[in-house]
This record gives structure tokens, C-alpha cells and sequence, in this order.
């Protein structure tokens, strides 16, 4: 495999069960189809002609997730998603090129071979907190991508644990850290 991704299953993971009949997708359905798309400025362009009054800085943001999906993200990759009602992540492996598909709730795709899932629970704290981002699409490190199969082959041992309030404050850290960046 090559790179680890995790692409959220919308908010509060309300794509989840879609998500689970293989593939993962990110919104922006008003772009219309990336395919033929060079570069991120031609995504930005896209962009800003069909989110016009975007705040420029959310609209960076966005086309950065926008693009790091149409062109970086490729088949072999590792893939999650996470369902936080059921606290549970889907684990599996980008299994196409990019598409779009209109007949999904999200058009942008990549089709995914899933291999199962794990609890939330089973992940060290320093994997859970990596996984905590609320961003729509960002890159896990090996070491995380190394902690979900773990626990996804039956091998998890979790050696040290931090206490309740001890991750609460680092779960509050992170959360004021993206807030701040946006």
C-alpha cells in the first residue's frame, strides 16, 4: 500500500451505511465531474465559479480536500471511515480511480474494497487522537495505519492508556487548534 487516508462518511458520519456497499465520496456535487481536471487551480476556478461567495479561506481548504481526492488519493491506498454513533471505522482499500456518479448522495467517488471493521476503543489514545480531526479528508502515518491493522487482524495489545481526563484535554486541544485554523 501506499498512502492512508481517512475520508468522513459526512457529518456525524450520516453517510456511513452508504459508505459500507463499497466506496468512499466527498461532497461539492455543485463542481460537477473532476475527470478531466489538470490541476488544483482549474479545481479552484471550478470552485469558485459554483461556490462564489465561499470565504476565501474555507474555499482553500475545501479545494485543497477536493483535490488531494481527485488526484492524490489512488488505487491500493488504505482507506477509513468512521461512524461516531456506533464508534466504530470501516477499514479497507481504494479500488479505483476516481469517478463521478450522480446517482449517489455524494457524486465525487472512489470505489473501496472493505476488509472490516474495528471499535474505537480497541486503538491506543495516540491513534483515537490522530483520528480526531474534523476534517473531511486527511492523511493517517504509518504508525496509526499500523494500530487499525493491528486491531483489525486480532493482534491489538493496548500496552498504556492514558486516563478519561487526560484525553478529554487533548480531544480540546485539537478540536481549538482546527477551529483556530479556519
Amino acid at each position: 500500500m501506499g498512502q492512508y487516508w481517512m475520508v468522513r462518511a459526512g457529518e456525524q458520519g450520516y453517510l456511513f451505511d452508504e459508505f459500507q456497499h463499497g466506496f468512499v465520496g466527498i461532497g461539492w456535487n455543485g463542481l460537477g465531474d473532476l475527470s478531466q481536471l489538470a490541476s488544483q487551480e482549474e479545481v479552484r476556478r471550478k470552485y469558485d465559479l459554483a461556490y462564489e461567495n465561499e470565504n476565501p479561506a474555507k474555499a482553500s481548504n475545501a479545494v485543497a480536500m477536493i483535490w488531494k481526492f481527485r488526484s492524490l488519493l489512488r488505487e491500493g491506498d488504505g482507506v477509513i471511515t468512521y461512524n461516531p454513533t456506533k464508534r466504530i471505522y470501516l477499514v479497507g482499500t481504494i479500488a479505483s480511480d476516481y469517478l463521478y456518479e450522480t446517482d449517489q448522495t455524494y457524486h465525487h467517488l472512489r470505489r473501496v474494497q472493505w476488509h472490516g471493521e474495528i471499535n474505537r476503543e480497541f486503538l491506543t489514545a495516540a491513534s483515537r487522537n490522530s483520528l480526531g480531526s474534523l476534517s473531511t479528508l486527511f492523511s493517517i502515518n504509518n504508525d496509526v495505519w499500523a494500530d487499525i491493522q493491528s486491531v483489525l487482524s486480532g493482534r491489538s495489545t493496548i500496552i498504556e492508556e492514558k486516563k478519561p481526563e487526560v484525553e478529554k484535554q487533548e480531544f480540546v486541544s485539537i478540536r481549538e487548534d482546527i477551529v483556530n485554523n479556519f
